[in-house]
């Protein structure tokens, strides 16, 4: 009622007796009865459903030219609504065939005529008199789903599931334009005049009632188009099965998500779209100020109650009342009293739960009025869930939050739950900070304020933690100590062994040549100058003369080049066959890929050699071989120093009972750097049988690749 007294709507809550009415701070009505409390959220719209006489499953719904509202229905039905009430328009039912339904787009047309589209023709009501409009193509019915009427033309199009039809109301003749084989869905006319025919795939462009391809400054939609239709400014609205589409001879600019059904314009201010998630509706003198505000959402949350809005069977009528079909029943939605809600949602803390690592919550009473509340947590309650809401009366569904937990995060976090969870939180003090927002994004200024402090456990006091960390200090410094007295007890065991090194060498000198060798060399040389061969005699003068210059050079390093250790071996091998006059042969197979510039220790090959020569081949009368190999193998040098002597046990049966020095200060020598080293090096000695008899000695001899000397 108006301040008039004049009644300007009304509607009743069946079986229910009224007791009390009251409004709210958002402006909405509170009304009490016996049956309990209803809340009418909004004065837009109104429901009418199968309750209030509405039959159910209405696709088509116009307004005739007396101002009545008509509902057409999937079930066949058809009713007219005058002055709110609701009756079955009379005479129709014979006419329809068995099985015939109302389908979508129903219009009065500008003679006054009802055309509304069935399962099978379009069905004619003049102001009595019923006839029908068949669409046959090829043979086959057509099944129509869209309509559209220029009135300056006097031309009705009818989009079907066969293509386009167009319907002369002057004369009655029917032609029929083909789209590409594709149905029909919406047809509407832009600001060059061209029709809009939309389909499942695409939209096609119809001129003189001829489809063509756009001009220049006309982007084809390449998408389904469901429904569409022209604004004040001549910009074309399209919805899809995605979503609301904007369009402005330039660009295609989305506007909205969703499964949409229908889009229509309403008094040239605004455009209204529907679908499954509800009613969209767009100011159109915000949206083209570029404010967020224009564009509202209506649900169940906050007044639209329909459920599915039907396709393209909405009705604007004179009054700006909007009619919308939906599955069970029909909305009535007034867009000039939709309200635009700036008050903020007050948020509350409805309970504040804690636990252990158990998890299981104990609940700490909050003051739901206070604004902030302070306590204290015992230890070890590191584990809080707080649930909260907030009070709005308009669409309390649609609340956003935001909190942070300072002393943990200063960053807020934005969400649509009410609940917020921390875990393993520190001892020591938090604040928790809530604030909550409407549908439109209006936030509450003040926020609502729990801090509570977590007390520590005697471990996590500041004093516990100092004792610890002087503990630690002590620890480190007592490391620190203990490293320094390991090190130096390790230099010190380093000088020792540096010490043991200097003796095994001066030991390796001495052991270096055989004085008896030496000697017997002499004398052999010696013959020869008798028997006067000079040339030879001199050179192996020389030949002794490098030999004992090797032996003394660089005396205070314990290692040489192979190479040289080889040329050694060699002067020596050729000394020795000089005295026995040829009684044995040697042979070096020296392999490609050995590096001979690698340092091996001193006297490293020369030993074993002379072991051979002393021990095996020496005893031999003729025909004595030695054979020396040096090969890789394992990621170092193997040698092998072979002979075809006596063997071990002969030799000391014969009396050569020698204390095998050179032997042992090897094996001292690899024992000691072996220490100093990941991989080891080492010899063995074989005996060699032959027959059951000993057919000479092998010595196989390893030296890795990485092997360290730290002791020169």
């Amino acid at each position: 009622m108006d301040t008039l007294g004049n009644i300007i709507d009304r509607d009743s809550l069946p079986d229910v007796i009224i007791n009390d009415i009251a409004e709210d701070i958002e402006k909405n009505l509170v009304i009490g009865s016996e049956s309990g409390v209803f809340h009418l959220q909004s004065y837009a719209f109104r429901n009418y459903d199968w309750k209030s006489g509405m039959p159910r499953y209405v696709w088509s719904i116009f307004e005739d030219r007396d101002s009545s509202i008509v509902f057409a229905t999937y079930h066949g039905l058809l009713f007219r609504m005058k002055d709110n009430k609701l009756s079955e328009v009379e005479g129709y039912r014979k006419q329809l065939m068995a099985n015939e339904v109302f389908y979508m787009g129903g219009f009065s047309n500008s003679l006054g005529q009802w055309m509304i589209p069935t399962n099978y023709r379009i069905f004619v009501y003049d102001h009595g008199k019923i006839s029908f409009i068949p669409l046959i193509h090829k043979g086959n019915f057509s099944t129509c789903l869209a309509t559209y009427e220029d009135k300056a033309a006097q031309k009705v199009y009818f989009g079907t599931t066969n293509g386009l039809f167009i319907y002369e109301l002057s004369g009655g003749k029917t032609t029929h334009v083909d789209t590409e084989g594709r149905t029909v869905l919406s047809i509407e006319k832009d600001r060059h005049g061209h029709l809009w025919i939309c389909t499942g795939k695409k939209v096609l462009l119809l001129e003189n009632d001829t489809v063509f391809h756009g001009g220049h400054d006309e982007s084809p939609v390449n998408t389904g188009v469901v429904s569409c239709c022209m604004d004040s400014a001549g910009n074309m609205w399209y919805v899809t099965r995605e979503g609301l589409n904007f369009y402005n001879y330039k660009n295609h600019i989305s506007i909205a998500d969703g499964h949409y059904y229908f889009i229509t314009l309403w008094q040239n201010r605004k455009i209204i779209a529907g679908g499954v998630e509800g009613v969209t509706v767009i100011d159109l003198e915000k949206f083209y100020k570029l404010d967020i505000t224009g564009i509202q959402q209506f649900d169940r949350f906050n007044g639209f109650t329909g459920i599915e809005c039907g396709q393209n069977g909405t009705c604007v009528d004179t009054k700006g009342n909007v009619w919308i079909p939906a599955s069970e029943s029909v909305v009535k939605f007034r867009p000039d009293r939709v309200t635009y809600d700036t008050i903020p949602p007050e948020p509350y803390v409805v309970s504040f739960e804690c636990s252990r690592k158990n998890l299981v919550w104990r609940e700490q009473l909050i003051p739901i009025r206070d604004r902030k509340y302070s306590f204290e947590l015992q230890p070890g309650l590191s584990n809080i869930r707080i649930i909260y809401d907030g009070l709005d009366y308009s669409s309390r569904e649609r609340i956003k939050f935001r909190y942070r937990l300072v002393g943990y995060s200063d960053i807020w976090k934005e969400t649509s739950r009410g609940e917020a969870v921390f875990t393993n939180l520190s001892p020591g003090w938090y604040s928790f900070e809530l604030q909550s927002a409407n549908e439109n994004g209006y936030w509450s200024k003040i926020p609502r304020v729990i801090e509570f402090r977590i007390r520590p456990y005697f471990y996590q006091t500041f004093g516990f933690r100092l004792a610890v960390l002087i503990l630690s200090v002590s620890l480190i410094v007592f490391l620190i100590i203990l490293y320094f007295r390991r090190l130096q007890k390790r230099t010190a065991k380093e000088k020792e062994v540096e010490k043991k090194l200097v003796a095994m060498q001066v030991k390796t000198i001495n052991a270096q040549l055989d004085p008896h060798f030496i000697f017997n060399t002499i004398t052999a040389i010696g013959s020869e100058v008798q028997e006067k061969n000079n040339d030879k005699a001199y050179a192996y003068f020389v030949k002794v003369s490098q030999l004992l210059r090797q032996s003394i050079k660089i005396t205070n390093r314990i290692t040489r080049p192979l190479t040289e250790e080889i040329e050694f071996v060699k002067n020596y091998l050729s000394l020795q066959k000089f005295r026995f006059d040829d009684r044995f042969e040697y042979m070096f197979n020296i392999s490609s890929d050995v590096d001979l510039h690698t340092d091996v220790p001193k006297m490293c090959l020369q030993i074993f050699v002379e072991n051979a020569m002393k021990h095996g081949i020496e005893q031999l009368s003729s025909g004595g071989r030695l054979l020396i190999v040096i090969t890789r193998s394992n990621n170092g040098i193997r040698f092998i120093i072979e002979d075809n002597g006596i063997g071990r046990e002969a030799s000391a049966r014969n009396g050569n009972n020698s204390t095998g020095v050179g032997l042992l200060v090897f094996k001292e020598f690899f024992d000691i750097m072996n220490q100093y080293n990941t991989h080891e090096a080492g010899f063995t000695v074989h005996d060699l049988y032959e027959n059951g008899f000993a057919s000479g000695t092998r010595v196989e001899l390893f030296i890795p690749d990485d092997y360290q000397y730290p002791v020169q």
